[in-house]
């Protein structure tokens, strides 16, 4: 398995936590050193095998499955000494768990429980009745697909409240012999819950539990890309053949932030083209729908025309035309921004319009959009004078998860993701509130921003 700082913390956490709530990226795949892609689950089932002797993965649709058959006849027989050592009859119904073997089915290497331990009301009381028994078998427990499990996050019905006090039941309830100072050697027992956004799950539940830990599950880093990509090498097809591993590499720092689903779907990509297709190309293709930037299209000529045609438009500031230029220049060499960043979190430059009204800002980033992508309406403005207000920054970027609106984004996310290749103009900017300029420093990561800002309220008739 990959060298992951957050499975290192479950490994470490699994060995005297009850619970552990995994969240974020849990979606993804996991390559392995003998070629396979595990799910999380299949991860945590595996990496946790020396731990743990009974392992059950729980979903609502396929229900509880283990590893194996010796692993479900544990849990069977784990079930039947509870039931027989309960004095006051059967608290739960284990829902046919003495059938044949021949009601038990299979998915790949997967061994099915009975039908019946699909419905919640029936797997967690079970599981809790495991997690809680005073036999030496250690045992795991994941839930997976939690997020559908709560119709609501801050609201259940009587059912989905039955449920969860299953839950926080069997992470709370210990025997004495758990309790103990010789329960210290070994775990105990662990619950796993796998969810996407935390936010799905009620806060009550995990909340000032010092049982539980919340782990989160990030996008794989710059080093991990970069060995996956070299592991599947053979899978891309790429123009810049003679340098695959300078190409790898440079395709690692430009996919920050995606998963090792996007680098699997970007080899299948890569081999659908009629002709290769260079880093570049791969990655505009695959996030923005395009082959190519506009910025490819423009050649040394249009280039050295830059500043007259920019001119034809804008009149009598001929300086803030110049710097213009420098930065189309600089941009189109790969010197700065997006392609110099490589990892694609740049603009290609960053221009800061100042002076009086009427003197021609709005009408010069207009041209510059149309000079590079030929037409002016891929000029995007957006109103300062309407982002005066604290949380106004929400409206820009989208809320945070788990608030309203988080699905719908924001004004510039959504404005950006519908057209990748364009000018931002931020008119006005000295109106908007202190928190949404702050955002602004993420994208030219340094402090000089608040010099030009300044310059723009003292109303300063320098261009920079």
């Amino acid at each position: 398995m990959s060298d992951m700082e957050w499975h290192r913390t479950v490994n470490r956490e699994a060995g005297f936590r009850r619970c552990l709530i995994l969240y974020g990226n849990v979606r993804d795949l996991w390559p392995t050193n003998d070629g396979r892609h595990l799910r999380l689950s299949q991860l945590l089932s595996e990496s946790l095998s020396e731990q743990f002797s009974i392992r059950g993965t729980w979903d609502g649709i396929d229900g509880l499955s283990f590893p194996d058959s010796s692993q479900l006849t544990a849990f069977i027989d784990q079930l039947e000494l509870s039931a027989g050592a309960d004095e006051e009859g059967d608290d739960y119904d284990i829902g046919g768990a003495t059938d044949e073997p021949s009601m038990q089915t299979s998915t790949g290497s997967r061994i099915h429980a009975p039908p019946a331990y699909r419905d919640p009301l029936v797997a967690f009381p079970a599981m809790r009745q495991i997690l809680t028994s005073t036999s030496s078998a250690r045992s795991l427990f994941i839930i997976d697909w939690s997020e559908h499990l709560f119709t609501t996050a801050n609201q259940q019905d009587a059912e989905e409240r039955t449920q969860l006090t299953n839950l926080a039941k069997a992470i709370a309830e210990q025997p004495a012999a758990q309790l103990s100072s010789t329960a210290f050697n070994a775990p105990t027992g662990l619950l796993v819950i796998i969810t996407p956004a935390l936010g799905a799950l009620p806060p009550r539940f995990y909340n000032h539990d010092s049982r539980i830990r919340l782990v989160a599950v990030p996008t794989p880093d710059l080093e991990s890309r970069r060995s996956a990509l070299r592991r599947m090498a053979r899978d891309f097809i790429l123009r810049d053949s003679t340098a695959e591993t300078d190409s790898l590499d440079l395709l690692a720092e430009m996919t920050d932030g995606m998963t090792m689903v996007d680098l699997r779907n970007m080899a299948a990509l890569s081999r659908q083209s009629d002709n290769p297709l260079g880093v570049d190309a791969l990655v505009n293709l695959y996030r923005f729908g395009e082959k190519e930037s506009p910025w490819t299209q423009l050649d040394e000529s249009k280039v050295a025309q830059a500043g007259e045609l920019i001119q034809k438009r804008v009149k009598g500031q001929e300086d803030a035309v110049e710097r213009v230029v420098t930065m189309i220049i600089r941009a189109f060499l790969g010197l700065a921004g997006v392609q110099h960043s490589r990892q694609m979190t740049k603009p290609k430059g960053t221009l800061f319009f100042v002076g009086p009204t009427g003197v021609g800002k709005t009408e010069l980033a207009k041209s510059v959009a149309e000079f590079i992508f030929g037409d002016e309406n891929n000029c995007i403005r957006f109103d300062m004078s309407e982002f005066s207000q604290e949380h106004a920054d929400q409206r820009l970027i989208g809320a945070p998860p788990g608030y309203v609106g988080f699905e719908e984004g924001g004004q510039l996310t959504n404005a950006v993701a519908e057209k990748p290749f364009s000018v931002l103009l931020f008119d006005e900017i000295e109106k908007a509130h202190p928190r949404v300029l702050d955002k602004f420093l993420q994208i030219r990561d340094c402090d000089y921003f608040h010099i030009q800002y300044w310059c723009q309220r003292c109303k300063s008739k320098t261009f920079t």
